[in-house]
C-alpha cells in the first residue's frame, strides 16, 4: 500500500513547468528528401509554437490538442550515429534493414526534425501519436 499511486495535489500540479512545443519539420526518406533540405533546416530559427493565450474558440482548443498529441517529448541529435554507420535517418541501408513505415510523400511518420537552437537539427520522438493512432 505504501507504493500505491496517489493523486498529486493541485498545488504540485500547477508548479509543473509547461513543456515547450517547438515547430517541427518532416523527416524524409533519403530518396525523397528535397534538395538542400538539411541545409535549409540548419538556417531556421527556433520557434516555440504553443501559445495558450491565443486559444479562444473550441476549434482553437481542438487544434491545440492535436498539436500536443503530435508533439515530440524526446529528442536526439541528428548527429547520433549507429555504430560504424552514417547518420541513420540519412542511411538508405537502415531503411532497408528496419523497414520503417514511410508515407506516400516519402515522410517517416512519428519522428520529426526539431530546431531548438539555430544550426542544430534534432530528431523529435515519443509523441503520444507514436503509439496511440489508428
Amino acid at each position: 500500500p505504501q507504493y500505491s499511486p496517489r493523486h498529486g495535489s493541485a498545488e504540485f500540479y500547477y508548479q509543473i513547468p509547461v513543456r515547450p512545443i517547438w515547430k517541427s519539420y518532416p523527416i524524409y526518406h533519403p530518396d525523397r528528401m528535397p534538395a538542400g533540405y538539411l541545409e535549409w533546416l540548419r538556417q531556421q530559427e527556433p520557434q516555440q509554437i504553443w501559445n495558450s493565450a491565443a486559444l479562444q474558440t473550441d476549434d482553437d482548443w481542438v487544434r491545440a490538442g492535436e498539436m500536443v498529441f503530435d508533439a515530440a517529448i524526446g529528442t536526439n541529435s541528428l548527429g547520433t550515429r549507429v555504430p560504424r554507420g552514417p547518420e541513420y535517418l540519412q542511411d538508405r541501408s537502415w531503411y532497408e534493414r528496419v523497414k520503417p513505415p514511410i508515407t506516400r510523400d516519402g515522410v517517416k511518420p512519428f519522428y520529426r526534425y526539431i530546431i531548438r537552437k539555430k544550426g542544430e537539427i534534432e530528431v523529435g520522438t515519443l509523441a503520444c501519436a507514436t503509439c496511440h493512432n489508428g
